[in-house]
């Protein structure tokens, strides 16, 4: 979710007209996309009083104002004066990210390339031509990948060529060997500024869970010896036969782990896995199907989660030094000031 505080700032589209007063939503209430308790870290920042921010509303609701692109969410908002009238400042772009997991530097390279390209035609469309399309833009969130990565080079520097590779992320492997684009990707948005670098020399870890990776995924990326018998203690649990898992068994797993049904990437796995049989039933092997997706994915967390719930207890060792990772970061652009930022949470 995107959050504002409303007496500084309301939202409009690109060319700074107020959009509709967005619905109101229950002050408690929240979406996540976390993946259980097994996982735990911070965004750098602390809660705004409740009283002063309100939502972004769902794409649907807000046109031009909120749009959706693949996992990012673009906010554009507008200033607002001492009185509560716009001050007549360009509009502000939030790009709100939660990129894809696991060995996806492509696709992760893609969901920011895209978004910034849509913050410029709406700014470009707004504008008389000619004028220059680089807007006040922010972009924060969840980018599930550290170092120096595509995303982070089409951000600072502008564009990613052909010949960049990754590096500094051990989450990712054969990142040298890995060619992200075959031509030159580019955003014509701004060169942007890593904030917290800039005025904290960084932020420190934002993640901070239990090691997992080398127990669930083998260096060729398959899933390891350890997981696969702690997954088929997880499918006894559920099946009745020993054998198969039926519809209503299958439910209750996918709602004891996701809280509800029709939730969560387990249960669109399962409904392809079902596909692919040609039956209502999965076998053992779907059922580890469905979690070697999930590790694939880098979901770790989300699937010692799932085997604390189904068998008591995951994978992790306990004792062992914990897995910590920045993957949340917050980046503006050159047409943003910087004067100061929000203080990491307290490390202790």
């Amino acid at each position: 979710a995107t959050l504002w505080k409303t007496s500084r700032f309301a939202l409009c589209d690109a060319a700074g007209a107020p959009a509709p007063p967005p619905p109101e939503t229950p002050p408690h209430e929240t979406t996540t996309d976390a993946e259980g308790p097994a996982a735990a870290g911070h965004d750098g920042g602390g809660a705004a009083d409740a009283e002063e921010c309100e939502w972004a509303a769902l794409p649907a609701t807000r046109g031009v104002a909120v749009t959706q692109g693949d996992r990012t969410l673009i906010t554009t908002l507008h200033l607002l004066g001492e009185d509560g009238s716009p001050r007549g400042t360009p509009p502000l772009f939030v790009v709100n990210c939660h990129l894809t997991a696991g060995q996806e530097a492509r696709r992760r390279l893609s969901q920011v390339h895209d978004a910034l390209d849509r913050v410029r035609k709406q700014r470009a469309k707004a504008l008389p031509k000619g004028h220059d399309p680089r807007a006040p833009c922010v972009v924060c969130g969840d980018f599930n990948s550290q170092g120096s990565t595509a995303v982070r080079e089409l951000l600072l520097r502008g564009e990613v060529l052909p010949s960049f590779r990754e590096s500094g992320d051990p989450t990712e492997r054969d990142q040298a060997g890995t060619a992200l684009t075959s031509k030159p990707k580019r955003q014509g948005v701004g060169a942007f500024t890593d904030v917290y670098e800039r005025v904290e020399g960084g932020c420190g870890p934002t993640l901070v869970a239990p090691t997992l990776q080398p127990l669930m995924q083998r260096e060729d990326g398959g899933v390891t010896d350890l997981l696969r018998a702690a997954l088929a203690e997880a499918f006894l649990t559920l099946s009745a036969d020993g054998e198969t898992l039926s519809l209503e068994e299958q439910r209750r797993w996918l709602v004891a782990v996701n809280k509800e049904e029709g939730r969560g990437s387990e249960w669109r796995a399962a409904a392809a896995a079902r596909e692919v049989r040609g039956s209502d039933s999965l076998d053992l092997h779907a059922f580890v199907g469905v979690y070697e997706a999930e590790v694939a994915q880098g979901k770790f967390w989300g699937v010692e989660h799932d085997l604390r719930v189904l068998r008591g207890e995951g994978v992790a060792q306990h004792g062992a030094p914990p897995f910590t990772a920045t993957f949340d970061y917050l980046y503006c652009s050159d047409a943003i000031e910087v004067l100061g930022v929000r203080g990491p949470l307290d490390r202790g």
